[in-house]
C-alpha cells in the first residue's frame, strides 16, 4: 500500500493513496521522491499546505521510505505528481557559514556535526570519524555544502534520513556476495547498458586548489605500486574553493586510492527485479554478452513502486569517488557557485628590516615584527637575512688638543736621589728664629718675613711659609689655646682670613705648630706671622718663637691625576680643542672589525648560527619557516666579536584573511 502523508504545522496530519511512487538516490546528489495522487485529493488536501513548512513522507506499507519537503506538483489528467526533495533542503537553505569559516586540524566528524547543529530542524543520526585530522574553509556556504565537502575530502557518504536525522558514514551499503546480477539469474532487464569502459591507469593525482599561476595551492599522491622509470599517468581534480593544504592532499589522496588496483573504469545501468538493493551496495554483476564479469557498486539507484509491485533502477560502478558523471552539468552549476561566492585566500608577501646597527657580544642587533598574522594556511618562504660590514664611524677626527696650567707649592730636597724628575732648582731659604713673644688674647706680630734682599731669590716665583714653636708654658694651666695667621703687610690681606686658624691645643710642654703658606708669587711683598692666646694677665702669658722662610721650585715633571687635588695639586684646565669632520671610519687603531659567529634567535630561543666573515662584508640567509608565532616576535643576531649588523625578514604567506 503505497500512502502520500502530510504533517502540518498547525498538527493535523493528510493521508493520500498513492497510484505509484519512486525514490531516486545518489551518492553524490540530494535525494528525492515522487508520488502520484489523485487530482481530487489532492484538491482537498492543496490550500491547508504550507509549502514552506509542512513534512511530506512516502509510506510503503507502513514503512516511512522517503521525508522530506514539498518540492513541486505537476497535475496529469486526473491525477497530480507530487515531487519531495529530502530533508537536505532544510540544509541548504538554512543561514550559511560566515565568511571565512575555518577549521584546523580536526575530526571531520567535528566538521559535520557542527553543520547539522546549526539547522534547528536537523540532527544527528550516526556521524562517524572517517579524517581524524583535516582543516577546512568555508565562506557563505549552506550546510549541506558544508557536509559534502568532507565527503569530496574523504570520501565519506552521507544519508538524510526519513525521521530528519543526517547519518555520515565512511560508507553507505554492504557487500552483497551472494547476489549476482545478470542474464543468467532472470534478474535483470533487457535494457542492461554499459556506460563506461575505458583504460585509466592513473599513477599521479594532482589536486589544484584556490588561487592561480605560481600562487595555486597544490598537493599530489602516487599509487602504491608506482616505482621511478615506469611511465607516470596524470589525472588532474580541482576546487578552487580549498585553500588549506592538508584537506587538498586529503583530496588527492582519495582519488588516488580508488584508482590504485582499478585501471578500468565500468559503468553499467540496468532494471534489476526481485531483488531488494541499497545504495551503496556491491554486488556481482555478470554478463558475458557486454564483457562485464566482476563485482560492481550500485552508486545511483531509482526504487518505483506501482500496482505491479516494485522494480529498481540501477547503475553500478566500480568508481563513486572518481565518477565521469562529476563533470557533467551538476559539477559546472557547483563550479559557479564557487566563483560567485568562494573565498580563495590571498598571498601575502612582505619585508621587514631592522636597518644596520652597531653590535657586539652582549649587545645583539634586534628586529621586532610586532604583528605576525594568525590566519596563515601555509608560510611558503620565512628567511632572514643577515648582512655583517664593518663597524663604523660617522665622523672623522682631525686632532685635538688640550692646554692646561699646573699650579703648585712644596719644598724639594735637592740632595734625595729619588728626586730624578726634577729638572732644576732655583732656590730655598729659611730665616732664623725671632726671639721669644710673649701673647695673650689681642693679635700680636710675633716675627716679620722678608721675601727680597736676603737669599738672592726671584721673589716673583716664591712661596712664603711660616711656622712657630711655643717655647714656654706657664705651669698648672691645663689646656691652652693657639690661633695664628699670617699677614701681607702691603695688602692688608690676611690667610687663611682674618680669624686665622686653630693652631693647636697645648699642653706644659713646647709643642711645634704646622706652618702657614702664602699664595704663590710673593713679588716682593712683606709678611707678619700674628697670634693670639685664650690666655689673659689672670693666668700670665705664653712665649713662642717663630721661624719663617720662603722657598721656589725648580721646573720638574708630574703625572696628571684628573681625579687628585689634595697634596698640595691645583689642577686648572684653562683651555681645550676638538675638532671632527663628517665621513665614514672603518679603521680603529689600525683594524677594521666584521661582525662574525653570529648567534641568532626568536623569542629567546636559538635558532641558528652564522659563521659570517670576520675580514670583510658578507650576507647569509636562515629559513625561519614555522619559528615565529601569532603575535609578537623579537629576533635577535649576537656576533662572538663586535661588527655592524642589518637584519631583513622576507615572507611569503598563504592567509586565509579574519576568521570565523
Amino acid at each position: 500500500m503505497l500512502t502520500l502523508r502530510i504533517e502540518h504545522t498547525d498538527g493535523t496530519v493528510s493521508e493520500l493513496d498513492a497510484i505509484r511512487a519512486s525514490r531516486t538516490e545518489d551518492l553524490d546528489e540530494q535525494a528525492r521522491a515522487e508520488a502520484t495522487v489523485y487530482r481530487s485529493d489532492w484538491n482537498d488536501v492543496e490550500a491547508d499546505l504550507d509549502e514552506r513548512n509542512d513534512r511530506l513522507f512516502l509510506d510503503v506499507d507502513g514503512v516511512d521510505v522517503f521525508g522530506g519537503r514539498f518540492e513541486d506538483s505537476r497535475s496529469e489528467a486526473g491525477t497530480v505528481s507530487v515531487q519531495l526533495s529530502s530533508p537536505e533542503t532544510d540544509a541548504n537553505d538554512a543561514e550559511p557559514t560566515p565568511a571565512n569559516l575555518t577549521y584546523q586540524n580536526v575530526a571531520d566528524s567535528t566538521i559535520v556535526s557542527d553543520a547539522i547543529t546549526a539547522v534547528d530542524t536537523l540532527s544527528a543520526g550516526t556521524v562517524e570519524t572517517v579524517a581524524s585530522a583535516i582543516s577546512y574553509s568555508a565562506s557563505h556556504a549552506s550546510r549541506s555544502k558544508q557536509i559534502r565537502d568532507q565527503r569530496k575530502a574523504t570520501g565519506a557518504e552521507i544519508r538524510y534520513n526519513p525521521d530528519w536525522t543526517v547519518d555520515y558514514l565512511d560508507r553507505r551499503g554492504s557487500d552483497r556476495g551472494g547476489v549476482v546480477l545478470g542474464p543468467a539469474e532472470s534478474n535483470i532487464g533487457d535494457g542492461f547498458t554499459k556506460t563506461l569502459d575505458i583504460r585509466e591507469e592513473v599513477t599521479h593525482v594532482l589536486a589544484l586548489g584556490a588561487q592561480d599561476g605560481p600562487d595555486q595551492r597544490m598537493a599530489e599522491a602516487v599509487v602504491s605500486d608506482y616505482s621511478a622509470g615506469k611511465r607516470p599517468v596524470w589525472r588532474r581534480v580541482e576546487d578552487k574553493e580549498i585553500i588549506d593544504q592538508d584537506r587538498l592532499q586529503q583530496l588527492a589522496q582519495t582519488q588516488v586510492d580508488e584508482y590504485d588496483g582499478e585501471p578500468r573504469a565500468i559503468e553499467v545501468q540496468a532494471t534489476v527485479f526481485g531483488v531488494d538493493l541499497e545504495l551503496g551496495d556491491s554486488v556481482s554483476v555478470d554478463y558475458p554478452e557486454e564483457n562485464v564479469s566482476r563485482s560492481l557498486r550500485v552508486v545511483s539507484l531509482t526504487t518505483r513502486w506501482d500496482e505491479q509491485g516494485r522494480v529498481q533502477e540501477v547503475t553500478l560502478s566500480n568508481r563513486s569517488r572518481t565518477r565521469s558523471s562529476n563533470q557533467g552539468d551538476a559539477k559546472r552549476n557547483t563550479d559557479l557557485q564557487k566563483f560567485n561566492r568562494g573565498y580563495q585566500g590571498f598571498v601575502d608577501r612582505s619585508q621587514a628590516t631592522s636597518g644596520w646597527n652597531p653590535a657586539e657580544s652582549g649587545t645583539p642587533q634586534t628586529l621586532e615584527i610586532p604583528a605576525w598574522p594568525d590566519d596563515i594556511v601555509d608560510e611558503q618562504r620565512v628567511e632572514l637575512t643577515v648582512q655583517g660590514r664593518a663597524w663604523r664611524s660617522p665622523v672623522e677626527s682631525v686632532g685635538h688638543e688640550h692646554a692646561f696650567s699646573w699650579r703648585h707649592a712644596h719644598g724639594v730636597d735637592t740632595t734625595s736621589s729619588n728626586n730624578s724628575d726634577y729638572q732644576t732648582v732655583v732656590a730655598t731659604g729659611r730665616a732664623g728664629y725671632s726671639s721669644p713673644q710673649t701673647l695673650d688674647d689681642n693679635w700680636s706680630t710675633i716675627g716679620s718675613v722678608p721675601t727680597s734682599g736676603s737669599f738672592g731669590v726671584d721673589t716673583s716665583e716664591v712661596a712664603v711659609v711660616c711656622a712657630l714653636t711655643p717655647t714656654n708654658s706657664p705651669s698648672g694651666m691645663g689646656i691652652r689655646s693657639l690661633s695664628i695667621r699670617l699677614k701681607n703687610d702691603s695688602s692688608d690681606d690676611y690667610y687663611p682670613d682674618s680669624d686665622g686658624i686653630r693652631a693647636r691645643e697645648i699642653t706644659e710642654a713646647p709643642v711645634p705648630f704646622p706652618a702657614l703658606e702664602a699664595p704663590e708669587n710673593a713679588n716682593g711683598d712683606s709678611y707678619s706671622l700674628e697670634a693670639q692666646t685664650n690666655f689673659t694677665s689672670e693666668y700670665g702669658s705664653l712665649d713662642v718663637a717663630v721661624a719663617a722662610g720662603y722657598w721656589a721650585d725648580g721646573q720638574h715633571v708630574h703625572g696628571v691625576d684628573s681625579t687628585t687635588t689634595n697634596g698640595g695639586v691645583n689642577e686648572d684646565t684653562t683651555s681645550s680643542e676638538a675638532a671632527f669632520k663628517p665621513g665614514v671610519t672603518t679603521t680603529f687603531e689600525n683594524t677594521e672589525y666584521y661582525p662574525s659567529d653570529v648567534t641568532i634567535t626568536v623569542n629567546g630561543t636559538s635558532v641558528a648560527t652564522i659563521a659570517g666573515d670576520d675580514t670583510s662584508s658578507w650576507d647569509e640567509t636562515v629559513d625561519l619557516t614555522g619559528e615565529l608565532q601569532a603575535g609578537s616576535n623579537t629576533i635577535t643576531a649576537e656576533p662572538a666579536d663586535r661588527g655592524e649588523l642589518n637584519l631583513i625578514l622576507s615572507s611569503e604567506l598563504f592567509r586565509r584573511g579574519r576568521t570565523n
